[in-house]
This record gives C-alpha cells, sequence and structure tokens, in this order.
C-alpha cells in the first residue's frame, strides 16, 4: 500500500472531444495500490466517453504505480528457467478422448493476438511493455524487439533481460517514421491521458502494411452496468480512459487505422475479483472477498478458473467480454487534419 499523503490532480475537458461538459459516473477508492482520496470517472455529454476527473497530473503519473503493483512484478530474468511439471490430473487428459482439448478450451482467453512475422529483420513495439514478459515472447519468435514503460524499476528489470526498453512515454522514445511492422499496447490506452496524441505517435511509427494490436477493458460490456463502483476494471486513478468499442473505433478511424477485428475475450478475472469487491462490502464475507479480489493480481484456483470459464466463453460469444483485444491495420494514404483536443 502507498504512503503517499496525497496526490496531485488536475480538472480537465474531454480528452476526445475537448467538452467541458460532464455527468458523473461512479465514484471510488484506490483499491489496489491504495493512493489516498476518492476518485470520479464521469461522462463526457457531448462525445459519450467516459474518463477519470480530476486526474492526475503528468507529473504525477508515476507515482500512481508504487512500489509491488503488481504488472510490474514479473521478473523476465529468471523466464528461461525450466517449467514446473505438470500436475498428474492434466497428464492423466492424454487418456481421455477429447479431454485435452476441452481443457485447452476453456484455458484460452484470447487475451493476446500476434501477427505472423512478415519478414526475417520484421520490429515490433511494446508500449507499456512493463518489466518485458511479452517482448521476451516475440524475441523468442524472431522478432527484433524494443519497449517503452514509463516506470523506472520496471524498466531496470526489462534492461537486466537485455532488452531494449525505454523509460517514458511514447513521445519520449522519439523512434523514426514507419519503425516498426506492428505495435502492441496489452492493457495501455487506458492509462494514457492524451489518446488521441498516443495513437497518432503510433499511426507515425507502424509501416503502411503492418498492425497495431491492443487490449482495454470493454466499458461497454455488462460488467460496470453490474457491479458499479465495484467494478475492478475502473482500477482508479490509473485507469484515466474508460473505453466502449463504438469510441474506440471512432478514435481509430480518426487516427488513421481501420479496425479488423475486435475480439471479446474469455476472461473471467474480471468477474471473480469484482464479485470479492461487492462481498468485502457484507460482513461475514469480507476475507472471502478479500481473497477474490485478490485472484485478480494473481491467478485463481483451478476449479474457480474451469468453474468461471463457462460463462465467461458464453459472454465473450454474446460480445460482452468484459476485456477485448483490437486488432488495427493502419488506412493507407491517411493524412491527419484535425488537431487532438
Amino acid at each position: 500500500m502507498s504512503t503517499l499523503e496525497s496526490l496531485p490532480l488536475e480538472t480537465i475537458a474531454c480528452p476526445l472531444c475537448g467538452s467541458e461538459a460532464s455527468s458523473p459516473v461512479v465514484s471510488t477508492p484506490d483499491r489496489t495500490c491504495g493512493l489516498p482520496g476518492l476518485f470520479h470517472v464521469v461522462r463526457c455529454q457531448s462525445c459519450g466517453h467516459a474518463y477519470l476527473n480530476p486526474r492526475p497530473t503528468r507529473e504525477a503519473l508515476a507515482l500512481c504505480y508504487p512500489a509491488g503493483y503488481s504488472p510490474h512484478q514479473f521478473s523476465p530474468v529468471n523466464s528461461d528457467r525450466q517449467p514446473a511439471p505438470k500436475p498428474v490430473w492434466v497428464r492423466c487428459l492424454d487418456w481421455i478422448p477429447g479431454a485435452k482439448t476441452l481443457y485447452h478450451w476453456l484455458r484460452e482467453t484470447h487475451s493476446n493476438w500476434t501477427p505472423a512475422r512478415p519478414h526475417a529483420e520484421a520490429r515490433a513495439l511494446d508500449v507499456g511493455c512493463a518489466t518485458g514478459q511479452f517482448l521476451l515472447s516475440l524475441r523468442e519468435k524472431g522478432w527484433q524487439v524494443a519497449g517503452v514503460e514509463l516506470t523506472p524499476a520496471a524498466v531496470q528489470v526489462a534492461k537486466a533481460a537485455g532488452l531494449d526498453v525505454t523509460e517514458g512515454v511514447l513521445e519520449d522514445a522519439a523512434f523514426p517514421d514507419h519503425s516498426f511492422d506492428a505495435v502492441f499496447a496489452w492493457m495501455v490506452l487506458e492509462h494514457v491521458p492524451a489518446p488521441l496524441e498516443t495513437l497518432a505517435e503510433i499511426r507515425r511509427l507502424v509501416r503502411d502494411e503492418g498492425y497495431f494490436v491492443f487490449s482495454v477493458p470493454n466499458f461497454g460490456s455488462w460488467e460496470p452496468k453490474i457491479f458499479g463502483r465495484c467494478w475492478i476494471a475502473y482500477e482508479l486513478p490509473r485507469h484515466l480512459q474508460h473505453y466502449t468499442p463504438r469510441i474506440l473505433k471512432r478514435i481509430l478511424s480518426q487516427s488513421g487505422f481501420r479496425v479488423e477485428r475486435i475480439v471479446h475475450q474469455s476472461n473471467s478475472l474480471n468477474v471473480i475479483a469484482s464479485t470479492g469487491v461487492c462481498l468485502q462490502t457484507v460482513p461475514g464475507f469480507r476475507r472471502l472477498g478479500t481473497r477474490l479480489a485478490n485472484w485478480f493480481v494473481t491467478d485463481p484456483p483451478f476449479a474457480v478458473t474451469m468453474l468461471c470459464a463457462w460463462p465467461a466463453k458464453l459472454l465473450a460469444a454474446l460480445r460482452q467480454g468484459g476485456r477485448i483485444t483490437v486488432i488495427a491495420r493502419p488506412i493507407t494514404g491517411f493524412s491527419s487534419t484535425k488537431s487532438p483536443p
């Protein structure tokens, strides 16, 4: 938990259209890192986008990720160690017709997607790469890789693994135009203060025949409607933006991308953790609620994962997944005529 006494905040206009007219959506404390204060999500009355307001100042953004922030705890330095042996029951699946196929189908959440490497010198950029776990997987597939990460501690871990990672925001890296065949941003765009500026920079970096692939929480799903202020994916004050698929399509088109596919992830972690947050407010269930909420940043037990996989698959099929992966391609010859607000 953070020992910070206060977080510097600023009141802003809508980061997508510049309108100052908004209506309240929800207010929550920081449930993950314990930063002080109550944080507010509002909805723009002009374009419908939901965003954090007031939000941390740009100088204070790094303070939102204190030591112990879970996505920064993985250490790729030791990632080449031998994997743990599979449990006996998993090995026994080979003897049951169809059981292994069903197991892998239930375990597959479609959280990440990687295009085929287009040529031997293909380059990939991971924006918000944390400690570099995904970069390592790309490098193992033959990609030349680079990353950008805001927090110094995570950058140090990534560099210790031999990865080329720039500390700061994407614009700080100053990569040459059209220098990447693929740009990835896993659960990152919700963290950026100026989405249109970030998308414009990504469009500058990706080659015309390349890919921009990213994931975000789905504010347009049923989850925030059902769980309300207990929805774990609000993740205030780190999540500055809350996107719906409709708004993502609009701003991607505005930034020079066409959406090739939106994949609704069959991921149950949001539901498990949000249920835990709700239970934390019920006397007699607080310990169970805390345990469920903590599974959001670790991994729930196998039985819980398998039990929740079925409704997660159904919701993904109904295009109501609480997390989405977007596969976008550059619009050839695109020229921006509109400046960000």
